[in-house]
């Protein structure tokens, strides 16, 4: 029989480099991998981390991806990291799926904020 080996179209490798793991800030660089498991498994290490590296995942919220934009809010957002000019910078977002997540975020925020509850309406 033939073997075939499937490969992403964009010529980008699917396989996890397993030392990216291995700290906070290789997995918050995890969380932009091709490889939806390696996003995943990153974004629930940091869950659990106390230490988590706030500006690179900071950073992250300018992403092309929207997955990984996503990634860093939540992390902010569960941390109690996340700022109304972040949070201001995602109800802009270009991705509905990144808007509708901030919107979700934003519920938190609508009491202490009124620049934020006009962003809103």
């Amino acid at each position: 029989g033939r073997m075939y080996r499937i490969s992403l179209e964009n010529g980008q490798s699917d396989r996890v480099d397993f030392s990216l793991l291995q700290s906070t800030e290789g997995l918050a660089r995890a969380l932009t991998h091709v490889n939806q498991w390696a996003r995943n498994t990153a974004h629930r290490l940091l869950l659990e981390s106390s230490n988590l590296p706030e500006a690179e995942i900071a950073a992250l919220l300018k992403n092309p991806q929207p997955t990984s934009r996503l990634h860093a809010a939540w992390l902010l957002h569960t941390h109690h990291l996340l700022k109304e000019e972040m949070l201001q910078l995602l109800l802009r977002d270009e991705s509905a799926v990144v808007r509708e997540n901030a919107l979700r975020m934003a519920e938190d925020y609508l009491v202490q904020s009124n620049q934020l509850w006009t962003e809103v309406q």
